[in-house]
Parts: C-alpha cells; sequence; structure tokens
C-alpha cells in the first residue's frame, strides 16, 4: 500500500472514557472527512480497564495514555499507566507515576503530561506535580502546588501552566474559585507562581484553549449541602500570565448542565458530551457543539443524543485506518452513515 493510499484509510476516533463507573467497554465516535462526527456509537473491549475508576485519560501524539485512578472493587488507589499507540494498534504499560492518585487534573506541557494534584493515599488531597516524559518512559516530581486540589481542571497557556477552581478537601464540600499560574521549568517554578481568580468558584469544569480563546465551561459550585450546576460559558479576553484575565461572559450558555463533562476539538467547533445534573444526578447524554467559526457569533447548538451514561467523561482524539484491530467494528459501517 503506497503512503498516499494510506494516509486515504485515516479515519478520526474519538474514544469516550467514562471515569465514575468500571467497565472494560470504552464507546466511541467517528469524524468524517468535513469533521463532522457520525451519530453512531460503538464501542471497543479493554480488559485491564474492568475495575478502574476516577482516572484520567489523555491524547498527545496520536496515542492515549490512561493514569491513575483506583480500583472500584477494593478503593486502592494506582499509579498505573497505559498508553494506546494508535498508530500500530496497541496497548502497553508505561512507568508508573511516583505515587498514586485519582480525580487529578491532567495537561500537556512542552512535549511532557503533567499532573496535578488529586486524592492521595489515607484520603489526603495531594499538593505535588509529576510529569511524564513519553519520549524516556521516565516520571518525575517537578514541583508542589501552592494548595491541595482535587476536582481541578489545568491547561497549558503562553508557555505557563494554569490550573484553577476544585476544592480542598474530601471532608469539607466547599469549590474554590482560586487560578494558580506557575511557570514549570527548572529552576522556575517556586518563584514565578501567581494567584489570580474566577469569576465564581466551581469544581469538576472544563478548562482549555481554543481558536486563542481561554474557555472554562460545565462544572458545579458546591457549598456545603448545596450545589448548584454551572451552564455559563467565559472566556478570558485577555490571557496574559502578566496580568490578572478579565473574564468575559458568552451571551450563550449550555443547554444542559454538565458536571464532570468531556470535550474535543474538530476544525472550527468544540464538541461537548456527557457529564451529569449534579443537582440530580442524572447523566447528560444530548452532545452540544460550540462554534467558532466566527468569532464574534459564537453558536452553540445541540447534536444528537448517545445512549450511554456517560456521568464523567474524558475524551480522546486519534487517528488510525479503518482495518484497526481494537475498533474494527467500525469498518463495516463506514459507507453507511447517516449524519445530523
Amino acid at each position: 500500500m503506497t503512503t498516499e493510499s494510506s494516509n486515504e484509510q485515516k479515519i478520526t476516533f474519538i474514544l469516550l472514557f467514562s471515569r465514575n463507573q468500571p467497565s472494560c467497554d470504552v464507546p466511541y465516535l467517528m469524524a468524517q472527512r468535513d469533521e463532522q462526527i457520525s451519530p453512531m456509537l460503538l464501542s471497543t473491549t479493554l480488559y485491564f480497564m474492568r475495575d478502574l475508576i476516577d482516572y484520567r485519560a489523555i491524547s498527545f501524539e496520536n496515542s492515549v495514555y490512561i493514569i491513575g485512578g483506583r480500583y472500584s472493587s477494593t478503593g486502592h488507589l494506582s499509579n498505573s499507566v497505559f498508553k494506546y499507540d494508535a498508530e500500530i494498534d496497541f496497548w502497553r504499560a508505561c512507568e508508573s507515576m511516583k505515587a498514586p492518585r485519582a480525580n487529578f487534573a491532567v495537561t500537556i506541557f512542552e512535549s511532557k503530561i503533567y499532573v496535578i494534584g488529586g486524592e492521595g493515599l489515607k484520603g489526603v488531597i495531594v499538593q505535588s506535580v509529576e510529569a511524564y516524559d513519553p519520549k524516556a518512559n521516565t516520571w518525575k516530581e517537578v514541583g508542589i502546588f501552592a494548595k491541595p486540589k482535587r476536582n481541578n481542571a489545568s491547561c497549558t497557556i503562553h508557555e505557563k501552566l494554569w490550573s484553577c477552581g476544585g476544592a480542598g478537601s474530601l471532608i469539607e464540600a466547599k469549590s474554590t474559585d482560586e487560578l494558580i499560574v506557575v511557570d514549570p521549568r527548572p529552576n522556575e517554578w517556586k518563584r514565578s507562581l501567581t494567584n489570580y481568580t474566577l469569576p465564581s468558584p466551581r469544581e469538576q469544569h472544563c478548562f482549555t484553549v481554543f481558536n486563542n480563546n481561554v474557555l472554562i465551561f460545565g462544572g458545579c459550585h458546591k457549598n456545603g449541602d448545596e450545589v448548584q450546576n454551572i451552564q455559563t460559558i467565559v472566556r478570558a479576553s485577555n490571557h496574559s500570565p502578566e496580568s490578572a484575565p478579565e473574564w468575559e461572559e458568552l451571551s450563550d450558555q449550555l443547554q444542559h448542565p454538565r458536571t464532570d463533562c468531556g470535550y474535543f476539538q474538530l476544525g472550527s467547533s468544540l464538541y461537548i458530551i456527557g457529564g451529569h445534573d449534579s443537582q440530580s444526578g442524572d447523566p447528560t447524554k444530548i452532545i452540544e457543539r460550540i462554534d467558532f467559526t466566527d468569532p464574534s457569533n459564537i453558536i452553540i447548538e445541540e447534536l444528537f443524543e448517545i445512549d450511554k451514561n456517560l456521568g464523567a467523561v474524558d475524551c480522546c482524539v486519534v487517528q488510525t485506518n479503518q482495518f484497526n484491530e481494537h475498533l474494527l467494528p467500525l469498518a463495516s459501517y463506514l459507507n453507511r452513515w447517516i449524519i445530523w
């Protein structure tokens, strides 16, 4: 097969990892060449995940990494890491984290995977930050965050690591509005720490950069026994680490409550999937899309309903071919899509 014909066979797959329920069945979607997604939801079987919850999944350089979490049958935390290389359709175990953790934030910085905060051993909220080098297959503790956080969110902006929201205790249910910006490079970590704030306290939310927009959406606000869904979408009109961000609330908001939802990017659109209503506990099954084609007129619309309960989800996008062994059932449907 020539390189050109091989490229023609490439398909975009979106794997949906439901972190709140143990299952070895991982559902997935796929995207057309015009970057629309098919409403058909299929699944692949990953036996090593059958007892795992509260982990994080992230895609990087056409691979998927499953990191940490806890075993639902025993409650024991995990520091294990698994990698799926989509190019060769192969799963393998990687070097384990230095310390086990669950419900942490994860992001990419300078070609390394960073894990921030989360729940550690004996119910302790973790302050340490570890970084994984995929090329060397090694983990290293790179710093200590100013405050312990779980259910926080993180992303990389202007060569700085930003982490926001979350809760600082397993006992006291109280969300925070703290935004911490740090330069995690060697010799810069401690002296570059900066504290800002979000428009409102939140946790189990999403934090990302898309089309030069710094966006925060989804999640909830907890204060003792009170819990409130957050459906507004805010963006930073200025996002330089040298000045406090000025937050702007978009005129449209999410049409469904989405605590612990996932998202993925295709073309000029941001797709939001899963999550749950933090007040009723009901899962959210409708996929929504935010269209950034016209920055002055951002459109939010409903797409279609999925038939899975994805109450807490990470979305991982990879490209592989239609004869992929793990995603093989999809091949027979490639020419029979019904697109919304």
